[in-house]
């Protein structure tokens, strides 16, 4: 009885998370608050239906910004394994098809989509035009991300890693995920962007208005479509 009972028992820090990415999906605005989460006035002024301040599940029931829709299936994995054991052989498989998968689509559909709709041609392409638009991620966004990541290590560390320690994998997923965010992303923004050739943006801006090659004032449009600064655009400066 007692075996049966030790078999069936999930670290609680695994019901934390998922719950944590539920709250975030179900609860909380999906989308950056423009006058402050904190200032709590998004309670007051249209939530949850109101598209600025509605969770994610209320937009998928409006019909709205159905490429978040995937994000349920990989929040809902992890309530496969609840009775099962950690040393289960689909325990770790779960997890780490749950946190990895969630993490890479959540990652791909917000670079993917942006204030214009799709970000990348090939994608209008693919799909065909999108005609709607999103903005950054908040709170909700936040959480389900984090849950991700956590369901990702709990999933590493029951297949043994740093002896199946789960707060120590945990940290080390925790501090990678800020380092490669605050640190390696921004740089790496900066350095694919300074390598752009001038050539390139005259292009971009003559398939994107149909226009000649960007000149003079032209190249300031030009930068500030495609975040060059205008002397990678033309050798000019803005005035």
């Amino acid at each position: 009885m007692q075996k049966s009972t030790a078999k069936q028992q999930i670290h609680p820090t695994l019901i934390l998370w998922i719950a944590i990415g539920w709250i975030g999906f179900f609860i909380l605005p999906w989308y950056g608050v423009e006058d402050g989460f904190f200032s709590f006035l998004w309670l007051v002024d249209g939530y949850p239906f109101d598209a600025d301040y509605a969770p994610a599940a209320i937009l998928i029931l409006q019909a709205e910004k159905l490429w978040l829709a995937p994000l349920l299936l990989f929040l809902a994995c992890p309530l496969l394994i609840l009775k099962s054991h950690r040393n289960d052989l689909w325990y770790s498989r779960l997890l780490i098809l749950s946190g990895a998968g969630g993490l890479a689509y959540l990652t791909a559909q917000g670079f993917g989509i942006g204030i214009r709709g799709f970000n990348y041609p090939i994608l209008s392409q693919v799909f065909g035009e999108l005609g709607d638009r999103q903005y950054g991620m908040g709170y909700g966004g936040l959480m389900v991300a984090s849950a991700f990541l956590f369901l990702l290590t709990q999933g590493i560390a029951a297949r043994g890693a740093v002896n199946g320690d789960i707060f120590v994998v945990s940290a080390i997923g925790g501090v990678i995920a800020i380092v490669a965010t605050f640190v390696f992303f921004p740089i790496a923004t900066m350095l694919i962007t300074a390598f752009i050739a001038e050539d390139q943006c005259r292009r971009h801006r003559a398939r994107a208005t149909g226009a000649r090659p960007a000149t003079g004032s032209n190249a300031c449009e030009c930068a500030k479509s495609t975040a060059l600064l205008p002397s990678q655009c033309s050798g000019s400066s803005c005035p």
